[in-house]
């Protein structure tokens, strides 16, 4: 019984080597896309954006994700 699950770990070993192939050839036919600007965000834009949503009755998921996040106060 090992000696099939071994064959299937090859197999799939094989497999996945050739999509890593396909996928690299994919990304050299492609072209580089630019670098967008990142932009930091400042506390302030994020609790006007926050305050928005809560004034449009999202308080609820509001709190959650502050709690997920850890940023309760």
């Amino acid at each position: 019984m090992n000696d099939v699950y071994l064959s299937l770990a090859d197999g799939f070993d094989k497999l996945a080597a050739g999509y890593r192939t396909l996928a690299g050839a994919a990304d050299q036919d492609k072209p580089v896309p630019a670098q967008q600007e990142v932009r930091k965000v400042s506390q302030e834009e994020v609790r006007a954006v926050l305050a928005k949503k809560s004034e449009e009755g999202k308080t609820p998921q509001i709190k959650a994700l502050l709690m997920k996040y850890d940023a309760g106060r």
